[in-house]
């Protein structure tokens, strides 16, 4: 999902906070899991939150508020 500080135009920066809305009102929805994913950088190990097996990442994205990584979606500015 775009970050919310480093926005390029309004849209973006509607979106990113948006996408960190709903990852708050996911995450506060009741317990959920948190696995380590992917390699290791500065910033450590790329986590998957879920809940009864439902990636939070993967709901976003379904929800146009995020994109998988590395995708080349264009910018999300219109």
């Amino acid at each position: 999902s775009p970050d919310v500080d480093r926005a390029r135009c309004e849209d973006e920066r509607k979106i990113a906070f948006a996408a960190k809305s709903r990852l708050l009102a996911l995450l506060n929805a009741g317990p959920f899991n948190m696995n380590a994913a992917g390699k290791v950088d500065d910033r450590g190990a790329p986590r998957v939150i879920s809940r009864d097996g439902r990636s939070f990442g993967t709901r976003l994205i379904n929800e146009g508020l995020a994109r998988k990584p590395g995708s080349a979606s264009g910018s999300w500015c219109a």
